[in-house]
């Protein structure tokens, strides 16, 4: 499919404002995609080329990105899946779908996932959030710098407010991070995607990702960097559609 003929775009009006979204409509259970901090739904223009065409895929620039609001708000990764969740809900005959999230959206997509809401399967591509990752750096003697460089790269992608990147990056961390309680709570089928040469979240913490949920799958994208998504577009989409052919056989 097509990122720029392929797919309509919307406005799905929530309780904390409008989030724009990109639909292609298909058959089965939808796929919705959350992109990672300071991006949008064209953080996954390349991968879509390679899914089926009879895919029903939603992308969505999560609120305070991209097209959609960007109301003075307490951004965070649990807010997002509150809302994400609200969008779904908001989509009129949405069955139970499949999410996917990278980095932050995968941080988004885990908060989701581990909460009584209703999901068929997770895809995480090099999430953020971990309790150990936001240790280390609140322990590193450049967390200024790290967090002045993480807000410069959020707002470089463009259509974005600082006040968005800099919420989600003060947030209190005892409510948000992923810990192992919230992460070992995650019941349904869950792939787990990492860049072999992420320099952004290394990938030695793939594997306490895959430790914590129970029956996850874990696959390193050789050679791919932070966002395998935009590296590795066809081999990420075809992990993607395995897993949702695998969560299909078995009911």
């Amino acid at each position: 499919m097509d990122y720029k003929s392929d797919f309509e775009e919307g406005m799905c009006h929530v309780s904390m404002g409008g989030m724009r979204y990109m639909h292609h409509a298909g058959t089965g259970a939808p796929i919705t995609f959350l992109h990672g901090l300071g991006s949008s739904a064209e953080e996954w223009s390349k991968t879509v080329e390679y899914l089926p065409d009879t895919a029903d895929v939603y992308l969505i620039d999560m609120l305070g990105f991209g097209g959609s609001e960007k109301p003075e708000l307490g951004y965070g990764a649990t807010l997002h899946a509150q809302m994400f969740r609200e969008f779904i809900a908001l989509q009129e005959g949405s069955a139970p779908g499949y999410v996917v999230g990278h980095s932050y959206g995968g941080w988004v997509a885990a908060h989701y996932a581990s909460m009584p809401f209703p999901l068929k399967g997770l895809i995480l591509i090099s999430p953020a959030g971990l309790h150990e990752y936001i240790a280390e750096l609140s322990r590193s003697p450049n967390r200024a710098n790290i967090r002045q460089r993480m807000i410069d790269e959020a707002m470089a992608y463009g259509n974005n407010e600082r006040h968005v990147i800099e919420s989600i990056l003060d947030s209190n961390p005892l409510i948000e991070e992923l810990n192992s309680d919230i992460l070992s709570s995650i019941s349904r089928p869950t792939l787990i995607l990492w860049g072999s040469e992420d320099k952004v979240v290394d990938s030695k913490y793939a594997n306490i990702f895959s430790k914590n949920i129970k029956g996850s799958a874990l696959e390193m994208i050789k050679g791919a960097g932070h966002s395998p998504n935009i590296d590795k577009p066809a081999e990420v989409a075809a992990d993607i559609t395995a897993f949702i052919l695998k969560c299909q056989a078995l009911g």
